[in-house]
């Protein structure tokens, strides 16, 4: 395993979310920033609310979003909170003004991992870049 990716809360720095740990009931509030149908983001998401008995149309208001940059411009715009991995978050500058938030009971993550076949020409090589990705992934 090169590196584990949380799926995190993620609005503006200005927004009361901000570095809290919120419930579903305060998060149903707001405005959500999601994916399209079908993207993997949205399925994540959409799966964790229905183990928790909720569904999309709970939101009082839902803007349904074709790519990742915009919702990271409109997070950066303070126009509603998100979910995405936190390396995604991590990855814009600091102009964007983003922060995460966690949400009770909502712990999801994946790992990053590279795979070779034992005993490979290059096994060297890429056991070298996997502990250089994952000492430059954690720094972050």
């Amino acid at each position: 395993m090169i590196s584990q990716d949380r799926f995190v809360g993620v609005c503006n720095q200005n927004h009361p979310f901000s570095g809290r740990q919120i419930s579903i009931d305060e998060l149903l509030t707001n405005q959500l920033l999601i994916r399209e149908p079908g993207s993997g983001s949205r399925f994540i998401f959409e799966n964790w609310l229905a183990g928790m008995n909720y569904d999309l149309s709970d939101f009082d208001q839902i803007i349904s979003v074709g790519d990742i940059f915009t919702i990271q411009q409109l997070l950066s715009q303070n126009l509603g909170v998100s979910f995405m991995y936190q390396s995604a978050a991590r990855s814009l500058p600091a102009s964007f003004n983003l922060a995460t938030f966690s949400l009770i009971n909502f712990n999801i993550s994946h790992e990053l991992n590279m795979v070779y076949l034992p005993g490979t020409p290059k096994e060297n090589l890429f056991a070298s870049m996997a502990k250089l990705i994952s000492q430059i992934l954690s720094e972050q």
